[in-house]
């Protein structure tokens, strides 16, 4: 079945917006990034929203945004870590996205955020054990919701981006 979109799904630090920038610019594909969309309708930073309204508020209007995303067509579309924690999200995607899991290891995700601040689940904890808890809480989701799950460790985004293609050609031509 012929799908119009394409979904990045996976753990933050996953490459998810990077290798959604690189396959878009590819295909000639709209990139939309769900967090990015999100910090610009509320003009506040991912982060701010946690702090000031919590995850729960978040989570809420990253649904909103997702229902609305997911009628448009020829995007790659680049979500936020968490999306798999409402089933709604993953309907509304599925409906006319194709899922790709972005699989990365909990060492790969760390040695990509040991220096990032801007993760509000992660800040004022042990990074590496909050990856591991949080990754072995929603890995087996990720896979559920997945059409087709990419290994990421240890490959360059050319490699990646060029394996994605040739796996999902036949379902976006």
């Amino acid at each position: 079945m012929k799908k119009s979109n394409i979904v990045l799904i996976g753990f933050m630090g996953s490459g998810k917006t990077t290798i959604g920038k690189a396959l878009a610019a590819f295909l000639n594909y709209t990139f939309i990034d769900t967090d990015e969309q999100i910090e610009c309708q509320e003009k506040r930073s991912i982060t701010e929203i946690f702090k000031t309204s919590g995850e729960k508020y978040f989570r809420k209007i990253e649904s909103k945004m997702i229902k609305e995303i997911a009628q448009g067509q020829k995007q790659i579309i680049a979500t936020g870590g968490g999306i798999i924690k409402k089933r709604e999200n993953i309907h509304f995607l599925q409906t006319t996205g194709f899922l790709v899991y972005l699989d990365a290891s909990i060492e790969q995700i760390y040695q990509n955020l040991k220096n990032d601040e801007t993760r509000p689940l992660l800040q004022g904890r042990n990074k590496k054990d909050t990856i591991r808890e949080m990754l072995e809480e929603r890995k087996p989701f990720y896979v559920q919701a997945a059409d087709l799950i990419l290994p990421v460790d240890k490959r360059s985004i050319h490699d990646i981006t060029k394996d994605l293609y040739l796996q999902i050609k036949e379902v976006i031509e």
